[in-house]
Parts: C-alpha cells; structure tokens; sequence
C-alpha cells in the first residue's frame, strides 16, 4: 500500500528544519500573527540560502512532513508530492495522474489557495500566486495574468474554478473507491469569509456542499492545533512546526483507519 500525498508547502513540510538550518532562527510563534512582521523578514532572508541546497532541504524536511509520519504509523509506502506554492489545478492533476499509475493507494490532498492558478511561461506550467511577488517567475508573466482577468471578475472565477478542481479530484477518487482525506491548513478561513459574502455565487455554494459531503468532511491543521493545545505552532514564515506534523500525522492516521 502506498500512501500518495499532493498539496502545497504544508504537505511538503517547508520551514519544519529552520531551527536546525539557521543559527539566527528568532522561534516559534504561538499564532501568525505574533511578530509577524519581523519574522516574515526573517523568513524572506533565508529564501537565497534555501535555494542554493534546494533539494536536499526539501528531502529532508519531507521526512518530518506530516505524510512521513502517517506513513510510518500505517506502515505504507508514501510519495510527497507536496510543492511550494503549488496551485489546487496542479495538485487535482497530480492526484489523478499517479492514482492511475498506483495499483493500490490511499491519497491525502491539500486545499490551497484560490488565487494559486496554473501559467505557461518560459516553456513550462508555474504556479502563479495573484498578489505575491514570485521570485520563480519573472514579472512579466504577472502582465500577462492581469490581461486575462479583470478586477470585478478575478475572486468569483478564481472561487469557481478552484471548487471545480476540488470537485474533480474527489470524483475521480471516488470513482475508483479509493480511500482520501482532505486537508486544510490555513486557507479556509479566507473561503469561509467569501462563501458568506454578498458576492459569492449560488454555484459556489452548492460546490463546497457538495465538497463537504463527498470527502466526509474537511481535517483542518488549525483546528487541530487548537484541540491539541498546541503551543509554539508556527514557524516563522507561517508554516507548521515538527510537532504540528507529527501530531497530525497521528490524527491523520485515525481518520483512514475509519474509513
């Protein structure tokens, strides 16, 4: 049995290493928004560093990752798929394509980011994040976006489509009775705050009901943080701590087993 897990950089695991890798690491924060600012700083400052032995890094802190650690309680196999940054269209056509390779797998696949859209440039397909300065891909790809996307338009096709990606990931699960869990780590509080706005859509609306029911119901990071009591969660740049991975690892774990 293999375990295949997609999602973005809280799959990966980034930052669980930090404190090991930088001797000026300024700690943990018991909430993101403690010291942000100063640790956000800290956080962009290690960027060139982390690039430079880029692999190797992520290597190893895919070994403290959450699916690590649900991989070794079930004793699977596990395939991190996990990318920084990574878009809900990359990580839907990640699912499928190795769930089809794969003769027997559970999945585990991470909610990211709405405004995470997948873009050709340079010759190949990037993750773009709308509003953040990638450092990956030059800005003229960032033009390019702004054409395609008018400001009243952009957050209800960006809603759409990533509830559709959603959708489609856990269709193609179902369809061949794979066993799946889908993880939140920070992301849902914004969608939450949209699907009850004034703008939202009916069509949005019947998606996540209908994401809701499908996957049994959403296993969020926080709020296992929250019922854990969990203290010192976060790392600087946001991310979660080894012991956040382990613990959910652990919760991870339970809710397989009862499926």
């Amino acid at each position: 049995m293999k375990i295949i897990a997609c999602g973005d950089s809280f799959t990966s695991g980034d930052e669980v290493l930090d404190d090991v890798l930088y001797p000026n690491f300024p700690g943990y924060r018991s909430d993101t928004h403690q010291n942000a600012q100063a640790c956000m700083k800290w956080h962009l400052s290690t960027k060139k560093k982390r690039h430079a032995n880029y692999d190797n890094i992520v290597a190893r802190e895919q070994e403290l990752a959450f699916p690590s650690v649900l991989g070794k309680i079930l004793g699977y196999d596990m395939v991190n798929l996990g990318v920084s940054g990574c878009s809900q269209q990359v990580i839907t056509n990640d699912v499928i394509r190795n769930v089809m390779e794969a003769e027997d797998c559970v999945v585990t696949m991470n909610i990211t980011g709405p405004n995470r859209i997948m873009f050709p440039y340079d010759n190949q397909w990037n993750s773009v994040i709308l509003g953040h300065a990638n450092p990956d891909i030059h800005n003229s790809a960032f033009t390019s976006v702004d054409r395609i996307f008018t400001l009243n338009t952009t957050d209800l096709m960006l809603h759409e489509m990533h509830a559709i990606y959603i959708l489609n990931a856990i269709n193609f699960l179902r369809s061949r009775s794979i066993k799946f869990v889908l993880i939140d780590s920070v992301f849902m509080t914004g969608i939450h705050n949209f699907l009850i706005s004034n703008e939202v859509s009916y069509f949005v609306i019947k998606c996540w009901q209908e994401i809701e029911e499908q996957s049994g119901g959403i296993i969020s990071m926080t709020d296992v943080i929250r019922d854990k009591h969990i203290q010192d969660a976060y790392c600087p740049g946001g991310h979660f701590s080894k012991e956040v991975h382990s613990i959910f690892g652990a919760v991870l774990a339970d809710r397989l087993a009862k499926l």
